[in-house]
């Protein structure tokens, strides 16, 4: 199966430019910024990945599929299998095999692929989970009008917001970890892996927003 991997960072001068941002102290909404114009390129890219493609679209036809009739069918087509509405987790247990199947039968795969899938999957666990009652297992009739309401203008603006903003954490954890990672000792930007991982926290939380 043919696999494309995101750019690493020496081989990119917009991430040698936040490497050295990380080296001289620089505060983490400037480093943020930065790597997140320096991550632009990549992911519109690596958008051309059928599984990127597949992943993202499922975000706009899955709640319309859920409010038209034959949904469970329309799942079955898409490749969740028979107990995907069953619960949460057999739903997201689901798209992550279609997803997989999908690459597999392009033959083709990329890590924003992966990123895109991974972003999906926690944005619809999370949102999701929030609509539907915690005290007992929801029905399947819960989760399918649950995943429905995304179909609206507003809650599907939140949920392509959650979405992107998963996926740009993602983007920018994958390259700034393995940086981050040699950033810990003496003379060095954390002087312990407990700063690094702060520094990780604050990353994500502006991410989020």
């Amino acid at each position: 199966m043919g696999h494309i991997r995101l750019g690493t960072l020496p081989q990119s001068n917009k991430w040698r430019d936040v490497v050295g941002l990380i080296d001289s102290g620089a505060s983490v909404d400037v480093i943020a910024e930065a790597a997140a114009k320096a991550s632009e390129r990549d992911l519109s890219n690596a958008s051309k990945d059928p599984r990127f493609q597949f992943a993202a679209s499922l975000l706009v036809r899955l709640p319309l599929l859920a409010r038209a009739p034959g949904f469970e069918d329309a799942l079955a087509d898409l490749g969740c299998g028979d107990s995907a509405l069953v619960s949460v987790a057999n739903l997201l247990a689901g798209l992550d095999a279609a997803i997989e199947r999908q690459s597999f039968g392009t033959g083709h795969a990329s890590d924003a692929g992966l990123l895109a899938k991974s972003a999906l999957l926690e944005s619809l666990s999370v949102n999701l989970r929030d609509r539907l009652p915690t005290l007992f297992e929801p029905t399947s009739q819960e989760v399918r009008i649950a995943l429905g309401e995304f179909a609206s203008g507003d809650k599907f603006a939140h949920s392509a917001r959650d979405f992107f903003a998963r996926l740009t954490y993602r983007s920018l954890d994958y390259y700034l970890s393995r940086e981050l990672a040699n950033q810990i000792g003496q003379d060095r930007r954390f002087a312990s892996d407990a700063q690094r991982a702060a520094f990780q926290q604050a990353l994500a939380e502006r991410g989020s927003c």
